[in-house]
């Protein structure tokens, strides 16, 4: 089983996926990698930007950082938190 192969889609070359693989998870090979569960892997991601963004939140908030310390796409997922958050939290009070 393949990796990230190129399935004619325009993906990247299958030399250059590899690379980044070997270099994002030292130590291992790339038939390891093979195998690896890949959507766990990406929820695992997405719920440490997630953590990441929330914990600028809480420097900015506690004024250990400044507004303009933090990058405009920082913000716009802040924004995108408090949009997902409200929506929950109203949807949680409703019920």
């Amino acid at each position: 089983m393949a990796v990230a192969r190129d399935q004619g889609g325009g993906g990247f070359p299958d030399s250059l996926v590899d690379a980044y693989l070997l270099q994002q998870f030292p130590g291992k090979t790339l038939d390891e990698l093979d195998g690896m569960d890949w959507a766990r892997y990406n929820r695992a991601l997405r719920a440490r930007n997630l953590t990441d963004v929330e914990e600028t939140r809480k420097l900015y908030l506690a004024r250990k950082i400044k507004a303009k310390d933090i990058s405009a796409t920082k913000w716009e997922r802040l924004r995108e938190n408090d949009v997902l958050f409200d929506k929950y939290f109203r949807n949680e009070s409703e019920e």
